[in-house]
């Protein structure tokens, strides 16, 4: 046999050998993490602003898309989430990381709520998205239909909270000019002075003022009762049944494909370096002719 095949099939064998070598361990490992890592699914619910958003008692202030986007994360609503989770959730929801430990002991509830929720806005439909990934499907949805609902429950307590403070307002404006109007009366009664254009202008003014005031403290009692939220939830979350994670596929092939990759990358490296390279005859004695 030629020396030069020879050593050809050589090296041909050596990076087989190689090959099988790297690629069947790696292989075998991501076999076995794959199969064997928990699976972890995601639910996500869906919010949009509320058709109802020209009510004039819902807020407005401009509020965007975006607006909705920070509100979904932030701590405000990720403590009224954690509250909302039963003890029995809880325990399942905790199970699942009880081993991550950070440098100041276990993580907490509102620390794995936070760690694992995700809000993004699709930019084609303007529609926003929350979701929540957990091992336990069922958790997944639950947790990522708190957020929506919480979310809304906060527009909600916002527009009660002015609303509140708007009654309270008038109501204090209304008594005050109650009092206005039982001085002025007092005062025409002290002076003997029921007839006096002066005083019942005055007295009428008040009283007008006073009635408004009071209509107005009536109504917004009513319209209590119609405050709604500048947005709405147009999909809750289901459980889903297929796992975003491990993704199998990708999986086994960057198990097989990355160390076959680094493989054909030496065995052209190595074959450039063993190619015998063609020798340059001597000059012949005397020079060129």
């Amino acid at each position: 046999m030629n020396p030069k095949s020879r050593k050809g099939s050589t090296w041909k064998i050596v990076i087989i050998a190689l090959a099988v070598a790297a690629v069947v361990p790696v292989f075998t490992l991501t076999l076995l993490y794959t199969f064997n890592v928990s699976p972890i699914y995601e639910s996500r619910a869906s919010v949009v602003m509320s058709p109802k958003y020209m009510n004039p008692l819902v807020i407005k202030d401009d509020i965007a898309i975006e607006d909705v986007l920070g509100v979904i994360r932030s701590d405000s609503l990720l403590n009224q989430v954690a509250n909302r989770i039963k003890e029995e959730d809880r325990q399942t929801l905790m199970a699942a990381y009880k081993e991550e430990i950070k440098m100041s002991g276990p993580m907490t509830l509102e620390e794995v709520l936070d760690s694992h929720r995700e809000a993004y806005i699709d930019p084609e439909t303007n529609v926003l998205f929350v979701a929540y990934q957990h091992s336990d499907r069922i958790i997944a949805a639950k947790v990522a239909n708190y957020f929506a609902d919480e979310t809304i429950n906060y527009y909600v307590r916002t527009a009660l909270d002015m609303r509140i403070r708007y009654i309270e307002d008038l109501r204090n404006r209304a008594e005050h000019r109650m009092g206005k109007v039982v001085e002025i009366r007092e005062e025409m009664l002290r002076e003997n002075a029921m007839d006096d254009p002066i005083y019942q202008a005055d007295y009428k003014v008040n009283y007008d003022l006073y009635v408004d005031m009071a209509g107005n403290y009536n109504q917004a009692m009513v319209d209590i009762a119609l405050i709604t939220s500048p947005i709405m939830i147009l999909d809750k979350a289901s459980p889903s049944t297929v796992p975003v994670s491990p993704n199998i596929s990708r999986n086994l092939a960057l198990g097989a494909g990355i160390p076959l990759g680094v493989l054909a990358l030496l065995a052209f490296i190595l074959f450039g370096l063993c190619r015998p390279q063609k020798k340059t005859p001597p000059p012949l004695p005397g020079g060129s002719m």
